[in-house]
């Protein structure tokens, strides 16, 4: 989950909902950079976080009792294994074209333990051979899969800016990542509140998208129940982006 300090207490986003918002900017990008299975690709844009929040699995607070956000959250490499594993295998269970983006995903995100942990070395090895099985069922070279996989990883990084407030004042450009056709991208805020990306990659020259988040007023929890609890019997508000070229 994304945690956000309020003056009330805590603003919380679960990662299911800053998938459905990377989805968005995806519905959103220009026509040409849809390959030919584009609601696989949604499906894996939107959901390629999943699997990531389970109250019954490990503390979701630290040691003063406060939510801790994703980012601060320890796992051990064979959570992390264990989790890769989980997510391909749903993936692979609504779409092979699904499952290369995500495998994707999981070497972008583990690559570099290839060479530290068995365990992710065996894993990764499989998910190479298992790329070049559906590549070729699918008809697709590795540079094409990869581009594909490019429009995913532009989707999650600006979802996650927005998600997280990561947007610098007076207009000044935060990088996003270099990704779609290469490109290198830059998100802004005007002073008029609206968001501009350069280059724009979109098909309309404005357009708005918006994410859930569940505010909590109870700033420390004495255990996931609590916190479980409070989140579930939170009245959730939606948070809007204005996206102008």
């Amino acid at each position: 989950m994304i945690v956000r300090k309020t003056n009330d207490g805590w603003d919380i986003i679960y990662q299911y909902a800053h998938g459905i918002l990377a989805g968005q900017i995806a519905h959103h990008l220009k026509h040409k950079f849809r390959p030919e299975f584009w609601v696989e690709t949604l499906t894996a844009i939107i959901e390629h976080d999943d699997n990531q929040l389970d109250f019954n699995e490990k503390p979701y607070l630290n040691d003063a009792g406060m939510p801790q956000d994703f980012t601060e959250v320890n796992r051990s490499e064979d959570e992390n294994l264990e989790r890769a594993e989980r997510v391909f295998d749903t993936a692979m269970r609504k779409s092979g074209f699904v499952a290369l983006l995500i495998s994707l995903h999981l070497e972008f995100l583990y690559g570099d333990l290839e060479k530290t942990h068995n365990g992710f070395k065996k894993m990764l090895l499989k998910q190479k051979k298992i790329r070049k099985e559906l590549r070729t069922h699918y008809g697709l070279s590795k540079k094409e899969a990869a581009a594909y996989y490019e429009i995913l990883r532009f989707c999650d990084r600006c979802s996650l800016i927005l998600c997280q407030e990561k947007l610098p004042a007076v207009e000044r450009m935060l990088e996003i990542n270099t990704s779609i056709e290469g490109e290198q991208y830059f998100i802004f805020c005007r002073n008029d509140g609206s968001i501009g990306v350069e280059p724009w990659c979109f098909e309309s020259e404005k357009f708005k998208v918006g994410v859930e988040l569940h505010p909590v007023t109870e700033s420390t929890f004495r255990s996931n129940k609590e916190l479980k609890k409070a989140l579930d019997t939170a009245t959730f508000k939606r948070e809007t982006f204005s996206f102008r070229k």
